[in-house]
């Protein structure tokens, strides 16, 4: 259950990469605030963005310079995720990295307050795709 302490493995194991997408859940605030969430988000981007060197092996992590996308989640019922797109664009920001913001696309069911359902899921997917588009494809 913390995705700073198994990142390494996991990259790793998904090697080669082109683009590694983070979208951390609203249900983060169970265990910080906004500024943790800021906070973990940032080290987890940045031990992403050092694979190459953080972990070595008999091949890279990513193939070329390592690419990052990061994705603001949608906001919940609880009033500080509100502050998620704020604190995504912060740490997008120092890195230089992409980001977007998921409450521009998606929101959560009110079934829960906390989960999308299946058309927001797929809202949420289409956008994905076409951000993730725009970062691949080589501009003209």
């Amino acid at each position: 259950r913390n995705g700073l302490a198994g990142i390494g493995y996991s990259l790793y194991r998904a090697k080669p990469l082109d683009l590694v997408i983070v979208m951390l859940g609203t249900n983060d605030l169970h265990y910080t605030d906004a500024e943790g969430y800021r906070k973990g988000l940032s080290m987890l981007a940045e031990r992403i963005l050092k694979a190459n060197t953080c972990f070595p092996g008999t091949s890279l992590v990513f193939r070329e310079e390592p690419k990052l996308l990061l994705i603001s989640p949608i906001a919940s019922a609880a009033k500080e995720s509100l502050k998620f797109p704020e604190m995504t664009e912060q740490v997008a920001q120092e890195l230089g990295v992409p980001w977007m913001n998921a409450a521009e696309f998606a929101k959560a069911s009110p079934a829960d307050g906390c989960h999308m359902d299946a058309d927001n899921h797929l809202a949420l997917g289409q956008a994905i795709y076409q951000k993730v588009k725009e970062i691949m494809e080589p501009a003209e």
